[in-house]
């Protein structure tokens, strides 16, 4: 029993610490998109070449490895996972893309850290997952940070009614994939996910798009944006998610508003007031505290509802989900 429940917090552990790590690759891509507008490249032309570049690679990745092997995709399921492409990851990159170019790095990342209030209700409604007290002061404790950070204000940080609608936005279509991914990866690998959803998304956006020309250093910063801010991350947090639950991930995922503020300061003069400050505190508290164990005083019955992963016949936000084992159709 103790050898048990010590492999499954060693597997939280190393689930928290990989979602950890994809948030602070994710806090690169401000920095890098800023670099690309500033030498002529579009927020569309961002979103179009950040996704497909990342779709190849994920394609690549996927028939060179022993994936492919895998799970074949239930052609019930590919309605689904189009529409997540499109909205979910290709929304997602355009109005992030716009959040950072109208309002700034700090701001546009902060306004993607509304999304816990959507994860939480959702995972309790489709995925029953228990939300409890303390999980609620997390969740609590993280969007009070964002309101002092957003409100805070500072040197750089440009508030307006389309900065907090392409914001709001990237919140909104952010949560899905917490939602949809946990959903996924009971049924496919992670890597056999995004290479079903990433060149969907990156299609969705390509008849928006007017291309411009490119110099060497544009596509040098194109190569990172797509590598170390999406291809590298992406892999990362769908494989730390299959070892954590929902609400307790996206505040983890937190820690990406702090590290990106860093990088906006020290690269672009983005600068927080005091009050903003106080509200990165706050934020980091709750990702802290969400990562560590439970308490330990609980009943056994409790600890394995807690532990317990996505229910085989939970509802997705699509409908009914199919068991692992269900002949394809």
């Amino acid at each position: 029993m103790s050898t048990t429940l010590h492999s499954e917090s060693q597997r939280s552990y190393t689930g928290y610490l990989l979602v950890a790590s994809a948030a602070a690759l994710w806090a690169t891509s401000g920095p890098i998109a800023r670099v690309l507008y500033d030498q002529g490249v579009t927020p569309l032309e961002v979103s179009f070449w950040r996704t497909a570049a990342a779709a190849v690679l994920f394609i690549l990745r996927l028939c060179l490895t022993s994936s492919s092997a895998g799970t074949r995709m239930n052609v019930r399921h590919l309605p689904a996972m189009a529409v997540f492409g499109a909205f979910g990851i290709g929304t997602f990159m355009v109005s992030l893309a716009y959040a950072i170019e109208t309002g700034g790095i700090n701001l546009a990342v902060i306004l993607l850290y509304t999304s816990p209030v959507f994860v939480a209700v959702g995972a309790r409604l489709w995925y029953q997952e228990p939300l409890g007290g303390q999980k609620i002061v997390l969740i609590a404790l993280t969007m009070l940070g964002v309101v002092l950070i957003a409100t805070g204000g500072g040197r750089g940080i440009s508030v307006s009614a389309i900065s907090l609608a392409w914001g709001f936005t990237a919140a909104f279509t952010y949560a899905t994939y917490f939602l949809v991914g946990k959903w996924a990866i009971v049924r496919y690998s992670p890597l056999q996910f995004l290479a079903y959803v990433f060149p969907v998304a990156a299609v969705a956006i390509l008849p928006f798009v007017r291309f411009g020309t490119y110099s060497f250093s544009i596509f040098v910063w194109l190569a990172l944006l797509s590598v170390v801010t999406t291809y590298l991350p992406y892999l990362l947090y769908y494989r730390g998610l299959a070892g954590v639950q929902l609400s307790r991930a996206v505040v983890v995922a937190t820690v990406e508003p702090v590290i990106a503020a860093v990088f906006a300061a020290v690269f672009f003069g983005e600068l927080y007031s005091a009050r903003a400050l106080v509200g990165a505190l706050f934020v980091l508290a709750a990702a802290t505290r969400a990562s560590l164990p439970e308490r330990r005083n609980r009943s056994a019955s409790e600890r394995a509802s807690e532990a317990e992963e996505v229910p085989t016949y939970a509802v997705p936000p699509y409908g009914p989900a199919e068991p692992e084992n269900e002949p394809e159709g």
